[in-house]
């Protein structure tokens, strides 16, 4: 396998055995994976909302020649997987950074956590059709 393909999951596995010990939840935190996407403001739209998300935080991967296994670098690629997106974004699971993100035992730099407006928008823009 070339260098540039390996390397990013190298570094994301490194990254997940640094959670912090202090922090009692597993690496993965699925609790908040059924919690609904809150009903503030209009539907998110994909250009203006959605597409500077998955552009910032999953076109680093998800793009040809890429350790992913497909892209999402266009509204194309990103709608018909919106549900699944809005999914593993809740339970976390995407972006691959399992280190906590609670600030308690220290920060990380580059860090692929989403935030939780982030994650909402993902939500409210898969649930209203994408």
């Amino acid at each position: 396998m070339p260098k540039r393909l390996w390397l990013p999951a190298l570094l994301t596995l490194l990254a997940s055995s640094l959670a912090c010990a202090c922090d009692p939840r597993s690496p993965v935190d699925t609790a908040d994976a059924a919690t609904p996407p809150s009903d503030a403001g209009p539907s998110p739209r994909y250009e203006e909302d959605v597409r500077p998300i998955v552009h910032a935080r999953c076109v680093g991967c998800h793009r040809a020649g890429q350790i992913a296994p497909f892209a999402l670098d266009t509204y194309e690629s990103v709608a018909p997987l919106a549900t699944r997106i809005a999914e593993v974004t809740r339970a976390r699971t995407m972006p691959p950074f399992l280190a906590e993100a609670s600030g308690a035992c220290g920060t990380y730099r580059d860090a692929r956590w989403l935030t939780e407006p982030e994650i909402d928008t993902l939500a409210r823009w898969a649930a209203a059709g994408a």
